[in-house]
């Protein structure tokens, strides 16, 4: 089983851990409108 933890974005940028995308989310893909929604979120 995975385990969350809570993380500042700094230390994901800044760090050298690597992260694993299981298998089933691979082939997702974004577009445009994708990211727009989450620069929104962001901002």
């Amino acid at each position: 089983m995975v385990a969350a933890q809570e993380t500042s974005l700094q230390k994901i940028l800044e760090g050298t851990s690597q992260y694993l995308v299981p298998l089933y989310q691979r082939p997702y893909g974004w577009g445009t409108e994708n990211f727009r929604e989450l620069w929104r979120d962001i901002t």
